[in-house]
């Protein structure tokens, strides 16, 4: 069971070979990681839309989460990226779904490329992932 859609969309990733084999594990949500080097993924919480609440329960709400993928190259942040896409909500199969999770669904949003102060290439993807917490 996931805390947060952070942490579920961490485990996710480390749980699919070909991105955690990418990065030799070094998948983190923004609050474990310092410097972690590239190649790696960093997945941040940008916010949330209003949840449904039901007698003060905990509601399902849309987070919009950022996974930014480090490497040395364009080409492998790119490459990258795309793994990271095809595990969370590839174009041609049905989104992410773990309800044990807490994940109701996962749904790519947005794409962009830049270059950190220090040259190291960044492929950043953005998806809105429906959670709602199971503990």
């Amino acid at each position: 069971m996931a805390a947060s859609a952070e942490q579920a969309t961490v485990a996710k990733l480390k749980a699919t070979a070909a991105v955690n084999d990418a990065v030799d594990g070094r998948v983190y949500t923004v609050a474990d990681t310092q410097d972690a080097g590239a190649p790696a993924i960093v997945v941040t919480k940008l916010g949330a839309e209003g949840g449904s609440r039901l007698n003060g329960g905990r509601g399902l709400r849309r987070w919009t989460l950022q996974v930014d993928c480090y490497a040395d190259t364009e080409a492998a942040a790119q490459a990258l990226g795309a793994a990271v896409r095809d595990a969370l909500a590839p174009g041609d199969s049905p989104a992410w779904r773990d309800l044990a999770a807490g994940v109701h669904g996962t749904f790519w949003e947005d794409s962009t490329a830049g270059i950190t102060d220090d040259g190291v290439r960044l492929q950043s993807e953005t998806f809105g992932v429906w959670f709602q917490p199971t503990a």
